[in-house]
C-alpha cells in the first residue's frame, strides 16, 4: 500500500502550492530509494545474456533466488538474487583440477 499525502488547494496560493508539490516529489524520491529494484524474468535474462526459457529453468531447478506471491503469478528478482547466483558460478583451473586429482591419487580412501 503506498503512503498517499494530500494537499489541499482552497484558500492557497500558488507559491505555497509549488512549495507543497515539491515536497512531496521528494518524499516520494527519499522512498523510492527504500524500495529495492525489482527485475523480472526478461531483465535477469538479459543480465545473464541467456533466454528466457533459460532463467525460467534455474527457477524450475532452484539453482537462483526469486520471489513469487503464490503459484502461478509472476516470478520477481532482485539485484541481489543474480549476484549470489553469479558468484556461485565457479571455475576451477587445470592447476586446482590436477592437485585434486592427484591428492585422490596419493591419498583414494580419503574424502575432502
Amino acid at each position: 500500500m503506498k503512503p498517499t499525502e494530500q494537499i489541499i488547494i482552497h484558500n492557497i496560493s500558488k507559491e505555497e502550492l509549488l512549495t507543497d508539490l515539491a515536497k512531496v516529489i521528494e518524499n516520494r524520491k527519499e522512498h523510492k530509494k527504500l524500495i529495492k529494484e525489482v527485475l523480472y524474468i526478461p531483465d535477469v535474462a538479459r543480465q545473464l545474456r541467456k533466454s528466457n526459457n533459460h532463467v525460467r529453468r534455474l527457477v524450475k531447478t532452484q539453482r537462483i533466488k526469486y520471489l513469487q506471491e503464490r503459484p502461478n503469478t509472476e516470478i520477481i528478482f532482485y539485484q541481489d538474487f543474480i549476484d549470489e547466483y553469479l558468484d556461485s558460478l565457479t571455475t576451477r583451473s587445470k592447476e586446482e583440477k590436477d592437485k585434486i586429482i592427484q591428492s585422490f591419487i596419493n591419498n583414494p580412501l580419503s574424502h575432502e
